[in-house]
């Protein structure tokens, strides 16, 4: 696009694409059997992809340090040069990604959401309460983060965020999670608190562990 109107491109490739995320002139797209193409901003051409499954979206926090996320639980990340695995063999698909600084968050299908702390390094997996197939996400403008689905959810973090139902649903209240960053990560959701609330962190080394509710 130049402004006024689309000029086609050719990517010399035959499979769907899926997603495409621009950096200034430049730009990166992924689709199917695990095609990902990098625009230099002249022409379009093939990097070397670890998979062959479906890959659905693409997110960059910049020109060294990006994502991807696919079919049959893929959650690639690219260091500047390569593409490298972060994640396989999850029982879900992985539909969309994003990214602020050193946190990241993908969604996927039965209401499943992975998050990492480490630029994509390891990722851990949570639940937003819903068997929804979740279909995208996105950050919100106070800072939380999204995530949306077909049947028009949406969920924030932090407390800020709905998940709003489709025409023919209510609008039901809930959020991903809450985060409380502390020592171990120690983590609780959903927030607001629904009936059922949960509790859930990896200890360093054996310690003694009190709880308190208020």
């Amino acid at each position: 696009y130049n402004g006024s109107g689309w000029t086609p491109q050719t990517s010399n490739i035959s499979y769907n694409l899926n997603s495409v995320f621009t950096l200034g002139s430049y730009a990166y797209t992924v689709g199917y059997n695990g095609s990902i193409l990098y625009y230099n901003g002249t022409s379009w051409a093939t990097q070397t992809s670890p998979v062959s499954s479906n890959l659905n979206s693409v997110y960059f926090t910049g020109s060294s340090t990006g994502l991807a996320v696919g079919d049959d639980g893929y959650i690639l990340n690219y260091d500047g040069n390569n593409w490298n695995v972060a994640l396989s063999g999850v029982d879900v698909d992985f539909t969309s990604v994003t990214a602020s600084g050193d946190s990241a968050w993908a969604v996927a299908n039965s209401g499943i959401v992975y998050w990492s702390d480490d630029v994509g390094q390891s990722w851990m997996r949570y639940s937003v309460g819903s068997t929804t197939d979740l279909k995208a996400i996105t950050f919100i403008k106070s800072g939380g983060k999204a995530a949306s689905s077909s049947k028009g959810y949406i969920g924030g973090k932090g407390g800020d965020g709905r998940m709003i139902g489709s025409d023919e649903e209510e609008d039901t209240t809930t959020t991903i999670k809450q985060t409380i960053i502390a020592r171990n990560k120690f983590l609780v959701y959903p927030n607001p608190a629904q009936d059922v609330i949960y509790f859930e962190t990896t200890f360093e080394k054996t310690e003694k562990v009190i709880i308190r509710l208020r």
